[in-house]
């Protein structure tokens, strides 16, 4: 399969995620469409037993989880401190400075959550070339989570990588989205913006299985992150990226 967006983002931004492969799940939700923030299942509420539901239970209450996949919104709305006890909550580990299987080709190592022997992760960029600490992402405030970038993958029953987008933004201003002219039902780019106006460019690359399911892998990133690493001037950007996007 050609990945024409995974070659192109690999030469022009260089640095994204971790190593190849992937396995995940897949999400939807109830939305908030202004981006207001709405308060998130705990990891310890009241039974119907009178007892205390478990901590699995909660996160798949949860309005940011669905079938243990993350949705884009809970970065957006919880605090560091709610995201990482919904995340724990569902079975997501730690992981330091190690190969995590993504449908990005990369050889670089990444840190953050990963559950399944390393097939469903969540990362949250610190930089062009860093990942955010365990510490720094339980202490983020609100909406912080979001503010540079922030790589994941959902599984779904999909015939086509893009349909998850409307799943995973759910309750944000969905764009234009572009596929891989030589792989249009694997990869691909979304422009997305929250309820403050701020901009996402969504890049997935997705593995079709003989069962069904589909695994769509995504990195999602603002200008902050482009501005913070132009390569040369040629990826400043959202636009001056979107703008190489299969073209020539």
């Amino acid at each position: 399969m050609k990945r024409l967006l995974v070659m192109l983002i690999a030469a022009a931004l260089a640095l994204s995620l971790a190593s190849c492969g992937t396995t995940g799940e897949n999400g939807g939700s109830d939305t908030v469409a202004d981006g207001t923030a709405t308060e998130p299942v705990r990891a310890a509420e009241e039974s119907t037993d009178g007892g205390e539901t478990t901590a699995a239970q909660a996160a798949e209450e949860s309005e940011y989880f669905k079938n243990g996949a993350v949705l884009f919104r809970g970065f957006l709305e919880l605090s560091g401190e709610e995201f990482v006890s919904l995340v724990e909550a569902q079975g997501y580990e730690w992981y330091d400075d190690d190969y995590v299987l993504s449908g990005f080709a990369d050889a670089g190592a990444s840190s953050g959550f990963q559950k399944n022997f390393l097939t469903d992760y969540i990362e949250v960029f610190d930089g062009p070339t860093d990942f955010r600490s365990y510490e720094d992402i339980k202490s983020a405030g609100k909406g912080d989570l979001s503010g540079m970038g922030v790589a994941f993958n959902v599984r779904g029953e999909y015939a086509d990588g893009s349909e998850s987008i409307s799943v995973v933004f759910d309750g944000l201003e969905i764009g234009e989205v572009r596929k891989d002219p030589y792989d249009e039902k694997g990869s691909g780019a979304a422009r997305v913006k929250d309820g403050n106006g701020t901009e996402y460019l969504a890049l997935y690359t997705t593995e079709f299985y003989t069962n069904g399911t589909a695994t769509v892998s995504f990195i999602v990133r603002t200008n902050e992150y482009f501005a913070a690493n132009p390569f040369g001037g040629t990826a400043s950007s959202i636009d001056a990226v979107w703008s190489q996007l299969y073209v020539g």
